[in-house]
């Protein structure tokens, strides 16, 4: 799962706080999915996710003059793996939660009463 989360990163994105690009982290993928597997999986054991939310806000120029500052808007620069560990969980829990619906709807299902 890990491996295909590095594949689909969009490497045209800025780095985050951390200072990982998503260009190199797709490149590296052999060589960090086995340590990103072991994090992920230490913190769903301990029911704690590594401090990945320190955000980084940037201003970027949108329009006209660059000396107002109304000319600008606000990115949020956030980690890259930080995003990645929460679309993983985010992808287990939705399984989790459809698996359940559809032992839940079997079990409920108007067949089995008759």
């Amino acid at each position: 799962m890990i491996e295909k989360k590095l594949d689909q990163l969009k490497t045209t994105k800025f780095a985050g706080p951390d200072g990982f690009h998503s260009q190199i982290l797709s490149e590296l993928t052999h060589f960090i999915k086995l340590p990103l597997s072991i994090i992920f999986k230490k913190s769903c054991q301990e029911s704690c996710l590594p401090n990945t939310q320190e955000t980084r806000i940037t201003p970027i120029h949108k329009k006209e003059e660059m000396v107002l500052t109304g000319n600008y808007r606000q990115v949020r620069l956030t980690s890259v793996i930080g995003k990645m560990m929460e679309s993983i969980a985010e992808d287990q829990l939705v399984k989790h939660m459809t698996d359940q619906f559809v032992m839940l709807s079997r079990d409920l299902s108007p067949d089995d009463h008759s």
